[in-house]
């Protein structure tokens, strides 16, 4: 039988383990270039971007939401096997980039994920779909996301996403039509005059 030193012993031993698993989604909210094991948060519903300051949103690295909606990141672990996963579990998009306002995303957002068990420390490119019809409305550019992604290890991190500007209709003169009826205003003007 275990003694109960021998109990304590091994429970400390692997909370000990568990807190040294470490996985960072690039780029990361409110860290700037590469993050450190130091970085890497353990989001929760109350904390879906843990203790990063939601008021980075603006001024973080954004990854970029193409077109048809898909957006690429880097996965990151800080240690080999499961407590280092690469591979998403969760996603939760903010369409206001604020921080409260989270909807889960299906499991089919995830386009291509990361290694669950990572038999070395590294990093790797993992693929996100934003849904079709989707607006980033949040910071000053009021085209940003939030999304809280956490691993299956359950560490994780906010990262921002960026939609490009929406291409506006811009005619310095009007529309075509607009033009064209213009240009027979002042024919029938010119005609008139005569």
């Amino acid at each position: 039988m275990f003694s109960k030193a021998t109990f304590v012993s091994v429970l400390v031993l692997a909370l000990g383990l568990q807190a040294h698993a470490h996985n960072a989604f690039v780029p990361m909210l409110g860290v700037s270039g590469t993050p450190a094991r130091s970085d890497v948060q353990r989001p929760s519903a109350a904390k879906p971007c843990g203790n990063a300051a939601l008021s980075a949103v603006s001024t973080s690295t954004a990854a970029t939401i193409a077109a048809d909606g898909t957006m690429t990141i880097t996965s990151t672990d800080f240690n080999a096997g499961a407590d280092g996963s690469r591979a998403i579990k969760s996603i939760s998009l903010d369409t206001t980039a604020t921080g409260k306002s989270f909807k889960a995303l299906p499991a089919s957002a995830i386009v291509k994920n990361g290694d669950a068990n990572p038999t070395t420390v590294g990093s790797q490119t993992l693929t996100v779909q934003v849904p079709a019809g989707t607006k980033c409305t949040g910071g000053s550019g009021k085209n940003l996301c939030l999304m809280s992604i956490t691993s299956t290890a359950g560490f994780g991190n906010c990262v921002v996403g960026k939609q490009a500007a929406a291409k506006r209709d811009y005619h310095p003169h009007g529309s075509r039509e607009v033009r064209a009826a213009a240009r027979s205003a002042a024919v029938m003007e010119i005609e008139e005059l005569e």
